[in-house]
C-alpha cells in the first residue's frame, strides 16, 4: 500500500467508501480512518503555516531592503548630471535674415 509522508507524517490510504450500505463495524472502522488521515493532514498543514509564518517576515524584510536600495541608486544617478552631447560651438548654425 503506498504511503505519503509529509515531514514524519505517514498517511496510509484509507479504505474505499463503498456505496452500498456497509456494516456498523466497518463504517466505524472507516470513519475512524477517515478522521485520523484528516487529522494528521490537518497537523501537517498547522506546521506549514507556522514555518510560513515564521519566513515571510524575513522575505518581506529582505524584499523591502532590496526595493530601498534599488530607489537609492536609482536617486543617485537622477542626481549625477548627465553630459550632453557637444551640439558645436558656432555661429552659423541658424538662419539669420536681415
Amino acid at each position: 500500500m503506498p504511503r505519503l509522508v509529509i515531514e514524519g507524517y505517514k498517511f496510509l490510504n484509507c479504505p474505499k467508501v463503498s456505496l452500498r450500505r456497509p456494516q456498523k463495524k466497518k463504517q466505524v472502522k472507516r470513519e475512524r480512518c477517515v478522521d485520523s488521515c484528516a487529522g494528521k493532514l490537518i497537523r501537517a498543514n498547522h506546521r506549514v503555516m507556522g514555518t510560513y509564518v515564521q519566513l515571510m517576515p524575513r522575505m518581506v524584510q529582505r524584499r523591502m531592503e532590496e526595493m530601498e536600495s534599488k530607489a537609492a541608486e536609482s536617486a543617485k544617478a537622477a542626481e549625477e548630471p548627465r553630459q550632453l552631447p557637444c551640439m558645436g560651438t558656432g555661429g552659423g548654425g541658424g538662419s539669420a535674415r536681415a
